[in-house]
């Protein structure tokens, strides 16, 4: 795997980008997570898949092509809640999907807060299907990962990690219906939601693999670590107190270092504040990194 280790030797690097976003690092393997693992949906480049689905149009999945999104209510499982957001007037017959995990310390927060609302309309704007989650909530304070060591805060993690796990696994058994490709579907969300989905996707038996996933000011568990992880991209505020941006370091040296590519996008004097309403920079970059890693390929 010598060409993965030459990339990874560069991961030290930072550049500026034209938003004013910096990104700190950027880890590549050749043998990453697609079609590492042998399954009925394996996750494999596919670089035709966009003409198949009829999605593959001029500036669709980076720019704002589409009006303001419907949004649907779900019940993805018993008891559980998610806003399904179709980009309005499509004539795609399958799109690249994304399930977002909304924040909230792991005991709080909603799938209808602004800042949901905000990135599910940004991204169907841009040609996604966004399927925007409730998942099963702990009592007590909020919390991160760092701080989940006692049984009761693992039992919270575990439940809202396996929740974005069946999800995953709605949207892409409704694939057909609500004209996704289940070949191409992402993870991601803010702060715990990111903790979630970072969680879900590196834990995730082959009816729940994804392309991709993406943490804004989120951070990983150790134990979550294993072969065949997807490819991640880190968006994390450089002041961040709440979630602190080594967490964010260590995760995506770790992720890269199973051969995944990953990259940190730092928001440079940015907090927690990140994990609100997105500037338009934040939902650039995502939008960007999806359009490579799950859009036009996965794996």
């Amino acid at each position: 795997m010598s060409g993965g280790a030459s990339r990874a030797s560069r991961s030290g690097r930072r550049r500026l980008l034209p938003v004013g976003l910096l990104v700190a690092a950027s880890l590549a393997c050749a043998g990453g997570s697609g079609g590492s693992v042998e399954s009925d949906l394996s996750l494999v480049p596919h670089p035709t898949m966009a003409g198949r689905c009829g999605d593959d149009e001029p500036g669709r999945y980076t720019d704002e092509l589409f009006p303001v999104p419907t949004v649907t209510v779900v019940s993805y499982a018993d008891g559980l809640d998610a806003d399904l957001y179709a980009p309005t007037g499509d004539t795609a017959t399958c799109r690249a999907a994304i399930v977002w995990v909304h924040g909230g310390g792991f005991t709080g927060g909603t799938r209808n807060g602004p800042a949901e609302r905000a990135w599910g309309s940004a991204l169907a704007r841009r040609g996604y299907t966004v399927l925007s989650i409730d998942y099963r909530l702990g009592e007590g304070e909020q919390f991160g990962v760092a701080d989940a060591g006692d049984p009761g805060r693992l039992v919270a993690v575990a439940a809202a990690v396996a929740d974005a796990q069946r999800a995953v696994r709605w949207l892409r058994e409704s694939a057909a219906s609500l004209h996704v490709d289940p070949l191409r579907i992402a993870l991601g969300g803010t702060s715990a939601g990111a903790m979630t989905a970072l969680g879900a996707a590196l834990t995730a038996t082959d009816a729940e693999r994804v392309c991709s996933v993406v943490s804004v000011a989120g951070a990983i568990r150790e134990a979550w670590l294993g072969d065949g992880a997807p490819s991640a991209l880190f968006v994390h505020g450089r002041a961040d107190l709440s979630v602190p941006f080594e967490s964010a370091e260590a995760a995506v040296a770790a992720i890269g270092s199973t051969g995944a590519e990953t990259e940190l996008v730092v928001v440079r004097g940015a907090g927690h504040e990140i994990t609100g309403v997105p500037p338009n920079e934040v939902v650039t970059a995502v939008a960007d990194w999806l359009l490579v890693h799950v859009a036009t390929a996965c794996g």
